[in-house]
């Protein structure tokens, strides 16, 4: 029955039929599914029945591969609309087409190997290094001595993927000498930590943290580069603090992300809990939940706006999410957790593309996704991806 209904719906929209009402039931039914679900969303060229008739020829070729389906007006394609209709979603909304595709609506063989894909590439998966206090690293892919100590703290790598530190909790407030460890991320790698006084951090991919073993005076404070999001444990004696590009994050306890990759031209800060007070030079700003400040690398302006604060954690939840952003913005991104280099040829067009993806794809499933919507493709060699019109 909800087939049916969707099926009506989708082609009421295609119609241009669909009242209010029925368009938000439509979001509604793909945001309930898009946790298990692939979504694609695409800005093109062109206006809104040619960016119809392109995306839809080039969602029902990979899905029927071995029958030539021509780019052909929206309703000489209704036929293959009808059957299609429980599987894809096409939503046109202003400027943007966005797309939504079951992730099991394309039969496997439309994603084998061809002469564009020579291989294929697995997701990043829980790999760090641990630079101690003496300068030796430690692989953390490899087991590590139960409880062992830097400085004032014991640490222990108590599952794939989580390092745990602890420390005793007089030590919060004495000026102890301190031991500062580092934990770094490579292209492909995340990693979660506890500190010594509870908090939580998430590192994506080619990410660093360094931080004391354990905390002593009046404020904890640690510096970023790259991306990560905190969960830390609230404490108004000791102020944290946290140093990225040249930004300082101040809380007491709360939840939030932060992104300051060094080949990025923005400084982000969303806060999804509590409060945190953002500082660059010699301005200061507040944010509530649901905010984020925005500093240009290099500028000492900074700028709250609105969030998604599902979007800025999205990497976190192992989803990429896109929201308008250029093919350059998105291999970039894509590079660091498949770890690859990606080239461009001459004509690929500067189009707006967005949607949620899982982390957990590989990268030709990734990029093949991309490519339905007959707007760009890919070429895979080893570690290497060619971007091409």
């Amino acid at each position: 029955m909800q087939n049916e209904r969707i099926d009506l719906l989708a082609s009421k929209f295609l119609d241009g039929s669909a009242t209010e009402a029925e368009k938000a039931e439509l979001h509604a039914w793909y945001d309930e599914w898009k946790d298990d679900e692939l979504v694609v969303v695409t800005e093109l060229p062109g206006n809104e029945e040619a960016v119809k008739e392109r995306i839809l020829s080039g969602i029902l070729q990979a899905m029927k591969p071995d029958e030539q389906i021509p780019v052909a007006p929206v309703r000489s394609l209704r036929r293959y609309w009808k059957a299609a209709a429980a599987a894809v979603l096409l939503l046109i909304a202003g400027a943007g087409t966005y797309l939504a595709v079951k992730k099991d609506a394309l039969p496997e063989q439309t994603i084998a190997s061809d002469g564009l894909y020579r291989n294929d590439v697995a997701p990043g998966k829980d790999i760090a290094t641990l630079q101690l206090a003496d300068g030796s690293v430690i692989n953390l892919a490899d087991s590590i001595q139960p409880g062992l100590q830097q400085g004032n703290a014991s640490l222990n790598k108590e599952e794939e993927g989580l390092l745990v530190y602890t420390a005793p909790s007089s030590l919060k407030n004495e000026a102890a000498s301190v031991s500062y460890n580092t934990i770094s991320t490579p292209n492909g790698g995340e990693f979660k930590i506890v500190l010594s006084d509870g908090s939580k951090v998430w590192l994506n991919a080619a990410s660093s943290l360094r931080f004391p073993a354990a905390f002593t005076g009046k404020e904890r404070n640690v510096e970023l580069s790259g991306e990560a999001y905190f969960e830390i444990a609230h404490n108004a004696s000791q102020p944290f603090t946290v140093t990225a590009a040249g930004t300082t994050t101040r809380v007491l306890g709360t939840h939030f992300n932060i992104k300051a990759y060094n080949d990025e031209e923005d400084v982000t800060t969303t806060l999804l809990e509590g409060s945190v007070r953002m500082e660059t030079g010699q301005q200061q700003k507040n944010l509530t939940p649901g905010q984020q400040a925005l500093i240009r690398n290099g500028a000492k302006k900074i700028d709250v706006s609105a969030a998604d604060v599902d979007d800025a954690v999205a990497w976190k939840n192992g989803y990429f999410t896109f929201r308008n952003e250029n093919i350059r913005d998105i291999m970039r991104r894509i590079s660091r957790w498949y770890d690859v280099r990606v080239t461009y040829e001459a004509g690929v067009e500067a189009s707006a593309f967005g949607g949620t993806f899982s982390r957990t794809k590989s990268l030709k499933q990734l990029l093949k996704s991309l490519e339905i919507t007959n707007t760009i493709h890919f070429k895979i060699e080893g570690k290497n991806v060619t971007v091409m019109p």
